[in-house]
């Protein structure tokens, strides 16, 4: 397949932790970006990466999950800057979180078409 071409290489890397995305079957995924999406195994490809890379930031990007944010929250005597730096983070992740769900949706969309 097409290599990730200059800067947006090292991009979808940076944001993945290294190595580019993968595929559900373990390939690495490599789109030239610099060109339309023609078929479909491209644009499943090009979904999967970006689906990995934001799955690994939710994982290893935060120090707490979702729920441990939430549970803070919960916390009366949290300090109200410690509040804000709580609920602007798991904005963040619920954010993230639902690009995940889309992106899986799309993935779904284009599963079993013509590759």
């Amino acid at each position: 397949g097409a290599e990730l071409w200059g800067g947006e290489a090292d991009a979808l890397d940076d944001i993945g932790g290294g190595g580019g995305g993968r595929g559900d079957g373990g390939e690495v995924a490599r789109i030239d970006l610099r060109l339309p999406l023609r078929d479909v195994f491209s644009e499943r490809a090009a979904i999967s990466a970006l689906r990995v890379s934001i799955e690994r930031q939710l994982v290893s990007g935060y120090p707490t999950s979702i729920e441990d944010d939430e549970e803070l929250l919960s916390d009366r005597d949290l300090p109200a800057h410690m509040h804000h730096c709580v609920v602007l983070r798991l904005g963040e992740k619920r954010l993230l979180a639902r690009a995940v769900a889309e992106l899986r949706a799309m993935f779904a969309m284009t599963h079993g078409q013509g590759a």
